[in-house]
């Protein structure tokens, strides 16, 4: 097996789509370590955008990532917004979604307002714009004093302010604001300059071991600050790493075109499960959930992949233009 490179890891791409489902499973059946999905997601984020984009060092090459990372989530994050206004919200919270910044506001108002996942896509669009830097300064020793700093800091707050994931200061501080979620990541920057090959498939199990095992952590009290989202790095992590290196059964099962498709539909599916229990509030959850996935791939393949690949070809189109005014 080759070292991971640019394009498509399809293990990986079915991995995104159990974890919105995990997602899925914490907003219809009450599965409260379900979140640490987006902890998965924004590991991945980083792994993903470092071995696609590993030199960003003019404005061109600038320009163009930020278009495609606009062309790959607006468009969805959009629908979801607009689905979501019968839901309710004041102005100023549906303005802060438009325009993506309703994670750096502490007030679960913005947070929460209209399609509550999206406020992971605030954080998400704060990585892309400062992801150009991000990969000139990040290193595996910054990193390290990094998470050193945010897990002293954790420590800190957990004995002397608040163990309480409901708390407004805790939840925006260790799981909504995006200074403390860029670590996961810049973990994923890291991960993707490791260049060895291959890990043997019993790695597999060491991996899917230590999501469990964190998962089960989470029900044992572990104080909020940890259990928001610093717990589950570890495991995300391994997960990321196995999974896109490994040739193991496991791995092969996961590059099945059928979960692909899933993978590929589990942005849809997390920007648009939420809004379900709210048209249709009384049906069972079970149910509910495959109406989501099936909602989710006909949004994908019918709207998201149609008017992803029409915008990223606009920039084309516009510097053909511009050189054909010149000549």
């Amino acid at each position: 097996m080759r070292p991971p490179v640019a394009g498509v890891i399809k293990p990986l791409t079915s991995l995104r789509f159990f974890a919105a489902l995990m997602v899925l499973g914490h907003h219809y059946f009450g599965f409260q370590a379900g979140y640490s999905g987006v902890t998965f997601f924004y590991v991945l984020s980083g792994y993903v955008l470092a071995l696609n984009y590993p030199d960003l060092s003019t404005w061109e090459k600038r320009r163009a990532f930020w278009w495609r990372r606009f062309a790959r989530i607006y468009p969805t994050y959009l629908l979801g917004l607009l689905i979501a206004i019968p839901v309710g919200g004041s102005l100023w919270v549906f303005v802060s979604n438009l325009l993506m910044v309703q994670s750096l506001v502490p007030s679960w108002s913005h947070w929460f307002g209209f399609n509550a996942p999206a406020w992971s896509l605030s954080d998400e669009a704060t990585f892309y714009a400062l992801f150009p830097l991000a990969l000139f300064l990040i290193t595996p020793r910054r990193l390290a004093c990094a998470l050193f700093l945010a897990i002293a800091f954790a420590a800190f707050w957990s004995v002397f302010v608040s163990t309480d994931p409901a708390e407004s200061k805790t939840r925006f501080l260790f799981c909504i604001f995006p200074a403390m979620r860029s670590l996961e990541f810049a973990v994923g920057i890291v991960l993707a300059r490791d260049n060895r090959s291959r890990v043997p498939p019993v790695a597999e199990i060491a991996a899917l071991s230590l999501a469990a095992a964190s998962i089960a952590l989470f029900y044992l009290g572990i104080p909020a600050a940890f259990s928001l989202a610093l717990m589950f790095v570890p495991a995300a992590s391994l997960m990321i790493y196995v999974f896109s290196r490994s040739d193991g059964p496991i791995a092969k099962l996961l590059s099945h075109d059928w979960l692909v498709l899933l993978g590929d539909a589990s942005f849809a599916l997390y920007m648009t499960h939420w809004l379900w229990l709210h048209y249709l509030p009384g049906i069972n959850r079970v149910l509910l959930t495959l109406v989501a996935i099936a909602g989710s791939v006909l949004v994908h393949l019918a709207y998201e992949k149609p008017i992803n690949r029409w915008l990223r070809r606009q920039p084309r189109r516009a510097q053909l233009s511009a050189r054909s005014e010149l000549t």
